[in-house]
């Protein structure tokens, strides 16, 4: 018997409770703090937090058990309740939450960020744009850019899902003029590599715009890479990635290595300077 007081949580993303009462639309009232997928015979994965993170799933009883099971098998573990809810355990409206979640960079700079009617969003080697869904539930109109076409359909069933769009663009993109033909108020730079851009950013960014940078860091001798590539030249240096960015920004979040989530990460955050700062 599961105590659900204690596993609910507030949080609009990364919920950990999945209400799965329905299978084809989600139902009219659901437990504080969770997440609705539709599934019935393939796991949307793309809707689920990392693999190995523990998850709650309440639905029906009599196959709570089973859906617990098939979910702990695919890489999440499970508990489930085998009881009937309570009504005064529910609240009206489908679930809000969402059950991924977004980098821990953005996260942290949220408030940082330009205004939705300030110019667009550039998710950069985007995958599925969990970061590009998200500020689109926020009003930002975002481009996603991946050279994956599956990867970016996965981020418009993402986007769709949650009743928002955003425009994808399928490209290989290693220099700076594979880039967009844009000037964008936001980009995101997280988990991409790719040195020469890096001398380009500041160029598609719009005086004031937002830069956010997550990328993985060089290791020192003796120090383990823990996840990641093992390959340095797939890992930037603190000394580069300065030099590459250049002097076009005022740093909120210079250029450092960090340890997050069992890897060596670089990470920078800086605001485009506008063309009469002094």
């Amino acid at each position: 018997m599961l105590d659900l007081a204690s596993s609910q949580s507030t949080r609009r993303h990364g919920c950990r409770i999945l209400d799965l009462r329905g299978t084809e639309a989600p139902p009219t009232d659901h437990v504080p703090g969770s997440a609705w997928i539709p599934w019935r015979d393939a796991l949307p994965v793309f809707l689920m937090p990392p693999r190995g993170e523990a998850v709650v799933v309440i639905t029906a009883p009599d196959h709570a058990r089973r859906t617990a099971g098939r979910i702990t098998a695919a890489g999440w573990p499970a508990s489930w309740s085998d009881e009937e809810l309570p009504m005064t355990a529910l609240r009206p409206g489908p679930p809000p939450g969402a059950a991924w979640d977004i980098d821990p960079l953005l996260r942290e700079h949220l408030d940082r960020l330009p205004a939705p009617d300030t110019g667009p969003v550039l998710d950069l080697g985007s995958g599925s744009s969990r970061e590009g869904v998200f500020l689109a539930q926020r009003g930002h109109d975002v481009l996603a850019v991946d050279r994956l076409p599956d990867a970016l359909a996965l981020a418009r069933a993402r986007a769709e899902h949650h009743g928002v769009r955003i425009r994808t663009l399928t490209r290989r993109v290693r220099r700076p003029e594979d880039l967009p033909n844009e000037r964008f108020a936001v980009v995101l730079d997280l988990r991409f590599l790719r040195r020469p851009l890096l001398d380009a950013l500041a160029s598609i960014t719009r005086p004031g715009g937002v830069l956010l940078l997550r990328t993985y860091g060089s290791v020192e001798p003796g120090e383990e890479p823990g996840g990641g590539p093992r390959n340095p030249r797939e890992r930037l240096t603190v000394d580069e990635a300065a030099r590459r960015l250049g002097t076009e920004w005022d740093w909120t979040e210079p250029a450092h290595r960090v340890w997050e989530n069992g890897a060596m990460w670089i990470r920078a955050a800086g605001r485009r300077k506008r063309r009469n700062a002094k």
